[in-house]
């Protein structure tokens, strides 16, 4: 409820602000998200795909977007995810809808991912292939410079880490930090296997409940043509 969805799609062109000024790459988020979107990747907390197309399928089309992709890459991610790619996308289930669209983002070559709750719905273990991919990307972007003029200076590999590299590795600690929190505070998974008293049932759960149920009105409304 602070808003950071509202602020994301704010930033990604998705709604027009009421005031101020909202740029990425020096560009007007309004005015220029085409150009925006080729260079940055987005990952909701919810991902919706096309139910006729499988999920290799959605995932070329998505890299496609930005002007081309590694395809080893993606069937890396891939085979790190453990996703079906043949499978039909009305047959996905949200964890797996989850793994298309974090694998179209990995397997992109972009400036900016933007991720908004990106492991809702996926298990633990894919949660932990999540966070050693954000913790990769933390390290990839320290320069070699650091560790080899280290080295210079007589430094060994345990000193080079404590002292340089894992200061700089805070940020991603914070970030899966924060991850972690925020998926506590919005589960409901575990509330649905393993809680059977309905006194005890989270907030996060009978809100998840009453989406569905609002979801499915809707559906049973437009199919019939009847009001709700």
């Amino acid at each position: 409820g602070a808003g950071k969805t509202t602020t994301i799609r704010v930033l990604l062109g998705l709604l027009r602000k009421n005031s101020g000024t909202v740029k990425i790459f020096g560009m007007d988020a309004w005015k220029d998200s085409v150009e925006i979107h080729k260079r940055l990747a987005y990952v909701p907390g919810d991902v919706h795909l096309w139910p006729n197309l499988t999920g290799g399928e959605v995932i070329d089309f998505f890299s496609s977007l930005r002007g081309g992709y590694d395809k080893q890459r993606q069937k890396k991610y891939i085979q790190m995810f453990d996703l079906d790619p043949s499978k039909k996308c009305n047959t996905y289930s949200k964890g797996n809808r989850q793994k298309v669209g974090l694998i179209s983002a990995f397997a992109s070559d972009v400036d900016l991912m933007i991720l908004d709750e990106p492991t809702s719905g996926l298990d633990p273990l894919m949660m932990n292939v999540f966070y050693i991919l954000i913790m990769r990307s933390f390290v990839k972007a320290i320069p070699d410079s650091i560790s080899e003029s280290a080295k210079v200076d007589g430094a060994g590999d345990f000193t080079i880490f404590i002292r340089l590299i894992f200061p700089l590795l805070k940020p991603g600690l914070a970030s899966i930090g924060l991850f972690i929190a925020l998926d506590y505070w919005n589960d409901w998974y575990n509330a649905m296997l393993y809680i059977n008293n309905h006194k005890l049932y989270p907030l996060q759960y009978l809100l998840y409940n009453m989406l569905n149920t609002m979801e499915a009105l809707t559906r049973i409304s437009i199919a019939t043509g009847i009001s709700l």
